[in-house]
């Protein structure tokens, strides 16, 4: 009996290209310089990350989360205020959009 390849395709998430609203302009020598970036969609463990904020680590967790969905392996330190909650919003917004108007 001949062996069947299983189809394991379902498990590769999408990754979607975002454009920095900086376009790039503010760095120097990154691949940031692009102005673009790919992000795939969050997972239960971001979620769950979510689940730990406090005062004391609010800003340390949102940087996690943001790092995490980044195809780029980069500093979160190096983008500009703008373009991190850009981000921070994209990845909000797609997740409740579907359940949530949000203009």
């Amino acid at each position: 009996m001949p062996k069947k390849e299983l189809d394991l395709s379902f498990l590769i998430q999408p990754v979607e290209e975002f454009e920095l609203p900086s376009r790039g302009l503010h760095y120097k020598d990154s691949i940031l310089k692009k102005g673009k970036l790919h992000c795939r969609p969050w997972v239960s463990t971001d979620e769950k990350l979510i689940d730990k904020f406090n005062r004391g680590n609010f800003y340390d967790i949102l940087k996690r989360l943001v790092k995490n969905v980044l195809e780029e392996k980069i500093d979160v330190d190096e983008l500009t205020t703008g373009d991190f909650f850009y981000l921070l919003n994209i990845k909000f917004k797609n997740i409740f959009s579907r359940e949530f108007l949000i203009f």
